[in-house]
């Protein structure tokens, strides 16, 4: 009995590396998926807007960069202030790529200026529109805190005038939705449907804008912030 447990537990265990390495095939197979996969091991970093010295660039120091790589993340991500321009951020974006993590660069919204939202993104998204699929960009940190958008009609609309306006000038650039409120996981299968983003592209809409699915199942879909516990299938 002892060895047909064994020989049981052991024909598991082959079962079980197989199916680790047909998942790990998958994401192989499909570079949005496996961008996502390295998002689950990431750290976020603060304001530099808030910094005084700082007066054209935000700069993080090398040795940082290095030290988050060298503690095992494969990801960052910045917070990109809307009253900076995009260039602000480029030296940490470069930086960041340059030493293989995944770049997540974020919109905090300090005004209630819809069309500035959706400016600031076009801009963002031209100028950095030959970096690699590496980088990332999420539509907002979190709407209800900031500018403090509590309506989720209102929130979906300013996602859908951005992600428009960025696709004009970056068709394959790697997008993050949360949804309204404070971006909570539950939000996602309730708003990040085709009912709610009615965006229009030339081919099409949300639905034939693979790079949103990663290759995944709908139910599978991150927001950034939620993506560090989460297993993709």
């Amino acid at each position: 009995m002892k060895a047909s447990l064994v020989r049981v537990i052991w024909m598991l265990a082959l079962a079980g590396d197989a199916w680790a390495d047909s998942k790990q095939d998958s994401v192989t197979a499909d570079p949005v998926a496996a961008v996502f996969q390295r998002m689950k091991h990431g750290v976020c970093v603060g304001n530099f807007e808030r910094d005084q010295d700082l007066k054209a660039v935000a700069e993080l120091d090398a040795d940082y960069l290095d030290s988050v790589r060298d503690a095992g993340f494969s990801s960052i991500r910045f917070f990109f202030n809307n009253h900076k321009q995009p260039k602000f951020y480029a030296t940490n974006v470069s930086h960041a790529l340059k030493r293989g993590l995944v770049v997540n660069v974020c919109m905090f919204m300090f005004t209630k200026d819809r069309q500035q939202y959706v400016n600031r993104w076009r801009e963002i998204a031209t100028f950095y529109r030959d970096y690699p699929q590496e980088l990332v960009f999420e539509m907002f940190n979190e709407p209800s805190l900031a500018p403090k958008l509590n309506d989720p009609t209102e929130v979906m609309d300013w996602i859908n005038a951005a992600v428009a306006a960025i696709r004009e000038v970056s068709l394959k650039r790697i997008l993050l939705i949360g949804g309204p409120s404070y971006m909570q996981a539950p939000f996602l299968s309730k708003y990040v449907t085709p009912e709610h983003l009615t965006y229009k592209l030339p081919g099409g809409g949300f639905a034939e804008d693979r790079l949103y699915y990663a290759g995944l199942p709908r139910n599978s879909l991150m927001a950034s912030w939620n993506i560090l516990d989460t297993e993709f299938g």
